[in-house]
Parts: C-alpha cells; sequence; structure tokens
C-alpha cells in the first residue's frame, strides 16, 4: 500500500478500504484520471507553470490570448477515500462525478479573462479563484439539470435541497466567503423554486448583513451568468466583482485570519519559535514579577493563569515586596472579587475606593456599617500588634495586603500617604507625593469582618456549557445540604474523585484559554491546576451548585526568620471565599491541591502565628494503587465511559468564532508578522499559502460542502476538491496504487 493509503486509509476496516478504491473504476471521464487519496485535490502535470502564467494575468503583465491554455486543465484528481465512512459507496461515486464534471465543463477561457479584469486590483490569486469558481460551480449545475430528465432533474433537486439545509446548520462554522455564496446560490435556487422563501430566509437569518449586503452587490450579474454564461454575462459579472473587490477582499483575508488562528491554536507547536512565544504570553494573564522590590500599581482583576513564578525554589529569586514585625505567617489578602468574564476567562473588578477614617471601637465601626447597608469604610482602630514595611512609587495606588479581620493604623502612616479601601474591604496604600517613599504602619486585628450579603456577580453562573457527566452528578447528588457541606464535598471531589494535581507548567495557558467555552472541560480533561485555576474551577462548581463565591488574590506567606516574615511575588496565591448561610458571613476555604514542592517547607521556618482560612479544606488522600476504588471513583468512571461512548470520536477543536475581539486583534499581529517574513524570505511555518501563486492557490472546483483542505480557505471552493494540488510525488504514488 502506498503512504498515501496507508495515511488516508489508517481508520477504515478492509471492506471500506476495498470499496473507497473502487470508486475511481465507477467514474468515467475520457479526460481526467481518477485516483484514490487523502484528500480531495486537482493534478496539473506542470502546475508551476500554470500558476505563473496565471499570476502573470492577474499582474497585468500577460494578456488572456498569450496562456497556454492546456496548461489549464487537470489530467484528473485525487479523493478523500475516507469519506467513504459517511457517504457510502454511492455517495463517494456521486460526488466524485459531480467533480469530474465540474473540472470538464470548467470555463477556462473565461476564468482568465475574469483574472486579467482584476489586473489592477491587487488581487490574490486564492481570492480571485475562489470567486470565480464559487460563481461558476452554479453555472454548471444550472447547465446540468437542464441537461437531464424528468428524473434526473428530481435527483438533482434532491441533492440541492440536502446541500441547503446542510448550509443552515452548517452557517455559524462557514467561512465568509462560502456564506457569500451560499446565499447567491440559494436566492438561485428559491427563484428556480427548489427550495421555498422560508427556506431562503432560514439561511439569510443565520449570515451576518455585511456578508448579504456583499451578496445583494453580486446578485443580478450572478443570476444572468448562472442563467446564460455568455459572454455579456460573464463582463458584467466582472464589473460587479471590481466594483465590490475591496469589501470582498477584507472578507477573504479574515478567513484567512480564522485559518491561521485555529492553527495556531489547535497545533501551536507548528509555529516559529518567536511566534510561540507571542502566543503564550498572550495567554499568560499573571502579573509579571517586581525587579525592585516595589510594588506595581493595583490591578483591576484577575486572569486565572498557571504562574511559574510560584514554585517555592522561585520565591526567593525576586526581592521582598514587604516585610513584617514581629512575624506572622498566613494569607494577605489583596482583592476580593465575585464577578466573573466567561467570555475572556477573567475576574474583572471595578474597584470603588474611599478614604478610611476610624472609629473608636468594633461597635461603633459595625453600627455604621448596618445603617449604611454597605461595608463600613470606617473600620476600628485595631490593636497595633504588627508592623509592615515598605516602598511605594511616586503618584502610585497599591495594593495593601493584610490578613482578613486586620487593619491599618492610620496613626502610623507616614505625612503624604494615605489609605484607602475598596468595596470588599481590601486595602490600598495611595503616594500622594513626586518621589518614592518608605513606610512603616502599623496594624493589628479589628474585631470587624465583611459580612456583605452576596451580589448577583456573586451567584451568576460561570460558563454556558456543561461540566462532565460525572461532575453534573456529582453535583446535583449535594442538593439538601448547607453551603459548607457542599463546599467541602466539592473540594474533596477535586482532590480525590477528579484527582487534580498542582502544577504551574504555563503550557495549560494555552490550552485551557483557547476556547472560553470550553474553559472548565478542558480543566477536566487535562487535570493540573495553580492556585486561581483551582479556584476559579471551585467557584464555577459551587455557583452551579448554589453557593455565592469569590475569588481571593493576595499572598501566602509560610515562613519566618529572624523574627519577621517577608511577603516575595513568589508567595502570590489566590483561595476562595464562599457564603456561609447559617452566620449571614463570608468563610475563606483553600481548594488549591497541595503543592509537594512546599511540603517541608513549613519544618524549615521559625514558629510564628499564622492566619489561615475559616474552612480546614478536605486533604488529598494518598492512594494505593492496588487499594480498590472508592463508590465515587467509580460512578465517575462509568459516567466518563457512557459520556465518551455518546461522543464517539468526535474531537474538539478550537474554532475562531471562540477567540474573543481583544485575543483575535493580538493575533491577526502575529498572522501580519508571520506574512511579513514570509514575504522576505525567512523560513516560517508551512500550511499557508502566499499571496500570489503558491501552492495551493489555483484548484477550481465545486463539488458538495464543508472546507477546503490545503491552502488558503476556499481555493476551488467547496469541499476541498479544489485546494492544494496534489505533488507529482503523491500522484505517482497513487497510479501505482492503481496499477498494482
Amino acid at each position: 500500500m502506498s503512504d498515501v493509503l496507508r495515511q488516508s486509509g489508517g481508520n477504515l476496516t478492509r471492506e471500506q478500504l476495498r470499496q473507497a478504491v473502487q470508486v475511481s473504476s465507477y467514474v468515467k471521464s475520457p479526460r481526467l484520471k481518477v485516483l484514490p487519496g487523502k484528500a480531495w485535490a486537482p493534478h496539473y502535470p506542470q502546475n508551476e507553470e500554470r500558476e505563473r502564467q496565471l499570476n502573470a494575468v492577474l499582474k497585468g503583465q500577460m494578456m488572456p490570448d498569450q496562456v497556454d491554455q492546456s496548461l489549464m486543465m487537470p489530467d484528473g484528481f485525487t479523493y478523500d477515500i475516507d469519506e467513504i465512512q459517511d457517504l457510502g459507496l454511492n455517495g463517494l461515486v456521486g460526488k466524485a462525478r459531480d467533480v469530474a464534471a465540474f473540472y470538464e465543463r470548467f470555463p477556462y477561457g473565461q476564468f482568465v479573462e475574469f483574472l486579467h479584469g482584476l489586473k489592477d486590483k491587487d488581487a490574490d490569486l486564492a481570492t480571485a479563484t475562489q470567486l470565480f469558481s464559487s460563481i461558476t460551480r452554479s453555472r454548471i449545475q444550472a447547465d446540468l439539470m437542464r441537461s437531464l430528465g424528468f428524473t434526473g432533474r428530481q435527483q438533482a433537486r434532491q441533492v440541492l435541497e440536502a446541500e441547503h439545509r446542510k448550509n443552515i446548520a452548517d452557517a455559524s462554522d462557514r467561512k465568509r466567503m462560502q456564506k457569500i455564496f451560499d446565499v447567491l446560490r440559494a436566492r438561485w435556487m428559491e427563484k428556480q423554486r427548489i427550495i421555498s422563501k422560508d427556506d431562503l430566509r432560514q439561511l439569510e437569518d443565520k449570515v451576518e448583513k455585511e456578508l448579504r449586503d456583499i451578496a445583494d452587490s453580486l446578485e443580478d450579474s450572478f443570476q444572468e451568468y448562472v442563467k446564460s454564461g455568455d459572454a455579456e454575462a460573464h463582463r458584467k459579472l466582472t464589473g460587479s466583482v471590481r466594483d465590490s473587490f475591496e469589501e470582498i477582499k477584507r472578507q477573504q483575508e479574515e478567513d484567512k485570519l480564522d485559518d491561521f488562528i485555529e492553527d495556531a491554536l489547535n497545533d501551536p507547536d507548528s509555529l516559529p519559535p518567536d511566534i510561540q512565544e507571542q502566543l503564550k504570553q498572550m495567554f499568560d494573564g499573571f502579573p509579571q514579577p517586581s525587579q525592585d522590590g516595589i510594588p506595581d500599581e493595583a490591578q483591576d482583576g484577575i486572569d486565572p493563569s498557571m504562574d511559574q513564578m510560584r514554585g517555592a525554589e522561585k520565591e526567593e529569586e525576586t526581592p521582598p515586596l514587604y516585610s513584617i514585625e514581629p512575624a506572622l505567617k498566613g494569607l494577605y489578602r489583596e482583592q476580593s472579587i465575585g464577578k466573573f468574564d466567561k467570555r475572556i476567562i477573567r475576574w474583572p473588578f471595578q474597584k470603588t475606593l474611599s478614604r478610611v477614617q476610624q472609629t473608636n471601637s468594633a461597635e461603633e465601626s459595625a453600627s455604621r456599617w448596618s445603617l449604611k447597608g454597605m461595608l463600613s469604610k470606617t473600620p476600628a482602630s485595631p490593636q497595633e500588634t504588627h508592623t509592615i514595611r515598605g516602598k511605594i512609587k511616586p503618584g502610585n495606588t497599591i495594593n495593601f495586603p493584610l490578613p482578613a479581620g486586620y487593619s491599618p493604623s492610620l496613626s502610623s502612616v507616614p505625612r503624604g500617604l494615605e489609605i484607602l479601601q475598596d468595596q470588599r474591604g481590601c486595602f490600598y496604600l495611595k503616594n500622594n507625593t513626586g518621589s518614592v517613599q518608605e513606610y512603616k504602619i502599623k496594624f493589628g486585628k479589628d474585631g470587624h469582618g465583611t459580612n456583605i450579603p452576596p451580589q448577583g456577580e456573586e451567584t451568576e453562573s460561570m460558563t454556558d456549557s456543561p461540566f462532565s457527566l460525572a461532575t453534573e452528578q456529582y453535583l446535583a447528588s449535594l442538593k439538601g445540604k448547607s453551603n459548607i457541606e457542599k463546599a467541602m464535598a466539592i473540594i474533596h471531589y477535586m482532590k480525590n474523585v477528579m484527582k487534580l494535581e498542582y502544577s504551574n507548567d504555563d503550557k495549560y495557558n494555552l490550552i485551557y484559554k483557547r476556547n472560553p467555552s470550553r474553559y472548565f472541560i478542558e480543566i477536566e480533561t487535562h487535570k493540573q491546576v495553580d492556585c486561581d485555576v483551582a479556584q476559579t474551577y471551585f467557584s464555577a462548581l459551587c455557583r452551579k451548585a448554589g453557593i455565592p463565591t469569590r475569588i481571593v488574590r493576595g499572598f501566602s506567606v509560610d515562613s519566618a526568620s529572624g523574627g519577621k516574615s517577608s511577603i516575595h511575588d513568589g508567595q502570590r496565591h489566590a483561595w476562595s471565599e464562599i457564603w456561609d448561610e447559617k452566620t449571614g458571613a463570608w468563610k475563606t476555604i483553600d481548594a488549591t491541591p497541595e503543592d509537594p514542592s512546599k511540603k517541608d517547607k513549613g519544618e524549615k521556618s521559625e514558629s510564628a502565628p499564622e492566619e489561615g482560612t475559616d474552612i480546614e479544606a478536605p486533604k488529598q488522600a494518598p492512594r494505593d494503587g492496588d487499594e480498590p476504588p472508592t463508590p465515587e471513583e467509580v460512578a465517575k468512571k462509568t459516567a466518563d465511559e457512557l459520556e465518551k461512548t455518546k461522543k464517539g470520536d468526535e474531537e474538539d477543536k478550537t474554532k475562531a468564532s471562540d477567540v474573543p475581539d481583544e485575543k483575535r486583534e493580538k493575533m491577526k499581529k502575529m498572522k501580519d508578522e508571520k506574512d511579513k517574513k514570509k514575504k522576505s524570505g525567512e523560513k516560517g511555518e508551512s500550511g499557508e499559502s502566499g499571496e500570489s501563486g503558491e501552492s495551493g492557490e489555483s484548484g477550481e472546483s465545486g463539488g458538495d460542502s464543508g472546507d477546503g483542505e490545503g491552502g488558503d480557505a476556499g481555493e476551488g471552493g467547496e469541499g476541498g476538491e479544489g485546494g492544494k494540488p496534489v505533488s507529482d510525488k503523491e500522484w505517482q504514488d497513487a497510479e501505482r496504487e492503481m496499477e498494482g
């Protein structure tokens, strides 16, 4: 078996492979050889010279009558033998016959004239070819219908009706250029009474207005050309395409960008190293560590990201941001956030800051809170038990991390600095001077918590997609339990049933966040999390179970030396707050799996007081490999197998439409940079055809539905039959296979 068939037929049964290879014998064409292969692709005996001449015509360097017409038509094409699984033998034979008829009836002379008509439009061969091929496909089908008898016409109508229904079903996945011609073809079919007005409306309702507008500008000349195909109709067609070409080209460029995005996100290893690094950084949302030991401006939100600076061995590589004396270990919070933006996988925070004015007692502070119906901005004067030291840059407002239930003593704040507080009780320090200021501020417990009842954003669902079947069933089993009981059960599930593992490998940022709609599905698949990814997943499960949640960003200080605690960027941490409906208070809990790198660190540290979470989370239990699975694990495995069976072999891939606009713009810059390097002769990624005649730009084709397989999108139109031309070597291999 040739390499072509070995690669293509790897998923076929012996009988399917035998039938697929036989397709060639059913397609009788005096001018075309039909061979099995791994894609629908034409073969041109002198393709390089053919493309050179076509590009010369398109650039106005050659007249149409100078083109060697013998080079234009392929001498054959390959078909995708894997399609035998979906189409069956008869369906694959029918499709191959349609493609053969398309190549035989294609108006190659008019195609060259069409290219010449676009000579001053800075058109690339791929776009021009796709335009003419898509239009011509409809004309050829119209000619075929006129030549058929009653039965043949009925069969052809059924094929066109089926194609239209599929275009409606697949509209969200179709490329822009495809959708323009889907609309034009549907309008032609409605005029021929092949489909109804309602059928046409169903398609147009799913196509963007700007694409329908382009179809409007082409419709009259399109309908006339499909009807007659004569020279005058061709002239009008060329004119209308010229008039609309800039907008058409823009849509083609968007399609190319879609291809780049999907290729990059689904196969990032295929990108050049510098583009890979840009892509990785785009999905790395964690703030860069300070290089001078002075905190940067307070951020407005959290991007859940794996961060390699969090490893225990990395902590001492960055200068300390703060020092605490006497030592106080535990969790120092910077921000508490309840809103989650599922479109971009981010916890955004629009903070409202106000000056802090302390009262004399916790009772007075609590009274003011209850009267205002909101968090008090006037915490009680704390017991001055500790001191925090650090630096602040001029004009900056920075987070001022303290353990929950602690507040700063205003009397110890240096002149020129002021303490602010946000709507959730977290503190900030503002430098109103024009120079770097060193500070030493006292703080201690204030005796007053942050017990604002849950707001709407703290209860909203965090995903539109379902979790795994096993997870959904487990959450449903928690009905009737209290919020704290549910939260404890969810962490147990994460650690000991799902078996999430702690990791700070930043390669998972791209895997998890490239498709926001699959964010939680990817976590369940790969099972690697760090603190803020774990808290984000935990919050999503809690809200599904009816528990209001918030994520907290800050530091986990677990060491002391010389009677002091130091806070480094490498100690950044995230944990969660859940609403305890029984006490009417927010309680802290940490859903992060145990970090093996920190297992022995506490033993080397001096003893010191510690402010941990309100609720101790279930531990991650070690498991003997020979120990029988728990009933929960059995239930999860059963649900996973059932879900896998229902899903089959379907592969989930990220689509360009899944990518938020902000990241799309960044990826456009990456593509432009890559294209620029390619044009200047630098080595780039293979797989995208160039803009002026590189392989894959000129396969004219018709066929059924679906996206092209080779080159840029749509070089031959629908179904991939006219994608990147098959190489001479692959063609010769397929010929030898058939001869054998």
